[in-house]
């Protein structure tokens, strides 16, 4: 939830320096009367550009009460946003089931035929033109289903920039999955980017930035892009949970002014690999881990390969 105070400074904030000039000229005074232009470099510095109803809807509620409302999304309906996602599949997926739904089918198929009965890898242009068109169909399948997570996530970011009436949010989630950004290539990252921008990023954009740190640095995307499995420290949790209390000092003041400084990221990572990495992302290096692992560090076997 977004506090009052939080909302007030926000509100008074961003009205201030949306209407600022550019910082080679002087600032300008505050219109009273909004002409296009005023709307439209409001409209462009938080959001993803102006339409025309948006115009006439700045106009209309008053550049205090379209702020106000890009401060509480919750209020603007995004019956149309959802209506356009309503046909992906991911999108409301946890992890492990988009894991096991899109990507350990093709990890099984490609460690199964890794080797052949000689003990040497298989020639793969033999085995392509031996195989019939029906293997060939449902392995080029398997192929194609790996994508489909990172297109729907690609394409929900786009469908909810254009649409969707909570551009302040939008712009926000944007900002933060960026700032707090893990690379999609390594390892499993791929299929935990849905739930990080959904859970982690989302809910806290415009809340206290000890929460939106705390969830990044926990969640799974982070823990494993960070090589969290090197972590040798048994009160993790514990140290984790006193270090991210440092920066709520009860002051009122946004954590934001205490935390985000030019050591945020060094600090993510020292914070980070303090956590133990979850099971799931151990079940995906080895299917069969040693019973006592839950909740504790694990390194995966070294000959095990990436997604």
């Amino acid at each position: 939830m977004v506090s009052f105070a939080f909302r007030a400074t926000a509100a008074a904030l961003i009205t201030g320096v949306l209407l600022l000039a550019p910082a080679s000229t002087v600032p300008q005074a505050r219109p009273v009367t909004l002409d296009d232009v005023t709307i439209l470099h409001v409209l462009d510095r938080t959001g993803f550009g102006a339409r025309a109803e948006d115009v006439a809807r700045v106009r209309e509620l008053g550049l205090d009460s379209y702020l106000d409302e890009q401060l509480h999304p919750d209020r603007l309906s995004d019956a149309e946003v959802r209506a356009r996602l309503a046909g992906f599949q991911t999108l409301a997926l946890d992890s492990s089931t988009i894991a096991a739904r899109y990507y350990a089918p093709l990890l099984r198929e490609r460690r199964a035929n890794r080797m052949d009965g000689t003990g040497k890898p298989p020639d793969a242009s033999d085995a392509r033109a031996e195989m019939d068109p029906a293997e060939r169909a449902r392995r080029r399948e398997l192929r194609e289903s790996v994508r489909v997570p990172m297109d729907e996530l690609g394409e929900q970011k786009i469908l909810r920039a254009v649409y969707s009436p909570r551009q302040l949010e939008e712009v926000l989630v944007d900002f933060w999955f960026n700032h707090f950004n893990v690379f999609a290539g390594k390892g499993p990252v791929r299929g935990y980017l849905t739930e990080y921008e959904r859970d982690a990023i989302r809910p806290h954009v415009l809340g206290r930035f000890r929460d939106l740190l705390g969830a990044v640095a926990k969640s799974p995307a982070m823990l494993f892009y960070l090589d969290n499995w090197q972590s040798v420290d048994p009160q993790a949790a514990e140290e984790m949970t006193r270090r991210l209390d440092r920066m709520d000092d009860g002051s009122g003041a946004p954590a934001i002014d205490r935390a985000c400084t030019g050591t945020t990221l060094f600090e993510l990572r020292r914070l980070s690999d303090l956590t133990p990495v979850p099971m799931d992302i151990i079940r995906l290096y080895d299917p069969n881990p040693p019973a006592d692992l839950e909740g504790v560090v694990y390194k995966p076997p070294v000959t095990t390969s990436s997604m």
